[in-house]
C-alpha cells in the first residue's frame, strides 16, 4: 500500500531541482527558505520541511533507506537526487514510500 506524500514530498511535487537546495521559478539558486524558492532538491525539501533537528534526522533516515532499496550503490541523498538520469517521478516515488 502506497503511503501519502509527506510535507517534503509535497514540496518536491510543486517543484524539483538538482545541483542546489532550492531554485526560483526562473531557475536561479536561492536559499531554501526564500520566498522566491519554487523548487527544491531532495535534501533541500527535507531541511525546509523539518526544521527541528531530530525530525529532520528521522526523515533523512527514512529517505536514505528507500534510496538504498531503489539504488544498489547510493552515495547519499544528494548524489542520488543529482544523478543526471534521475527524474522527478522517481524522486516522488521514493518520497512516497518513505512517507516524508
Amino acid at each position: 500500500m502506497a503511503k501519502e506524500l509527506g510535507t517534503a514530498g509535497k514540496l518536491i511535487e510543486k517543484g524539483w531541482c538538482q545541483g542546489t537546495f532550492a531554485k526560483s521559478a526562473e531557475g536561479v539558486h536561492v536559499q531554501l527558505h526564500s520566498a522566491d524558492a519554487a523548487c527544491w532538491c531532495s535534501a533541500g525539501a527535507l531541511l525546509k520541511s523539518y526544521p527541528d533537528k531530530r525530525q529532520a534526522e528521522v526523515a533523512f533516515n527514512k529517505l536514505i533507506c528507500e534510496v538504498a532499496s531503489y539504488d544498489e550503490d547510493p552515495f547519499g541523498i544528494t548524489d542520488w537526487n543529482d544523478d543526471p538520469a534521475r527524474t522527478k517521478e522517481e524522486v516522488l516515488e521514493v518520497f512516497r514510500k518513505a512517507g516524508v
